[in-house]
């Protein structure tokens, strides 16, 4: 780790983030204003208040110094259009480093955000839609629906919750497997490509198992239509 300058400049927040890298806000603005959110999402109460997510989150010592992140990005395969993650490797995980900070894109980021339904009584991805296009009262009115490419794919109608609840456990997961063998330049830094893919794998495998275990009970009905 690089020893502090004497004339290092921008401490966060007293929290002891140093930018000792000469004009490294000019010339490698976006990697800065990332290092700079990371320091921010870790120190600043008002920002943890309203995402509590980044509570308790904290950044390895090592990169407190913008030098040794810039260089680090910069090995990395930083580039416009990727984000800093460090949830993808290890979901929970709640320091920034080197070890556990890969880039994706937004998309990706966004695959794993398991959204909670607006009826906290519903099951993650399933609505509830009592009534059809044309005003008659539905027999299955549990809908599963996924985000696939910015759009929100339907997956089918169900009599009960835990029916959709099952059945959106295996769609989402059969989506994420999709994306972990087809990633591309576009989803992620080709360097960290590997393990990014071996983490959707995972991430695949426990969200199934996940919904399995609430509601396996219910997988004849799936099957038999009962």
């Amino acid at each position: 780790m690089e020893k502090r300058r004497k004339d290092a400049k921008d401490s966060i927040k007293d929290h002891d983030f140093v930018n000792d890298v000469k004009n490294g806000c000019k010339n490698h603005l976006i990697i800065y204003l990332t290092w700079r959110s990371m320091a921010e999402r870790t120190t600043r109460p008002d920002y943890q208040a309203k995402k509590p997510t980044y509570k308790d989150t904290w950044v390895c010592e090592e990169w407190k110094y913008f030098s040794n992140f810039l260089n680090w990005s910069l090995e990395n395969g930083h580039r416009k259009g990727l984000q800093l993650d460090k949830d993808i490797l290890d979901i929970g995980n709640k320091c920034y480093s080197p070890d556990t900070c890969v880039f994706v894109s937004n998309a990706i980021n966004n695959l794993l955000t398991h959204k909670l339904s607006t009826n906290s009584n519903l099951p993650i991805g399933v609505a509830y839609r009592e009534f059809n296009g044309q005003g008659y009262k539905q027999i299955k009115p549990y809908i599963v629906q996924i985000a696939i490419n910015g759009k929100r794919k339907s997956f089918g109608y169900y009599a009960t919750a835990q029916e959709a609840g099952l059945a959106y456990g295996r769609e989402k997961s059969k989506h994420i497997i999709h994306k972990a063998n087809n990633l591309t330049e576009d989803d992620c830094s080709l360097v960290h490509r590997k393990k990014i893919k071996n983490a959707l794998m995972n991430h695949a495998e426990s969200l199934k198992e996940e919904t399995e275990a609430k509601y396996g009970k219910f997988a004849q009905q799936l099957i038999f239509g009962i």
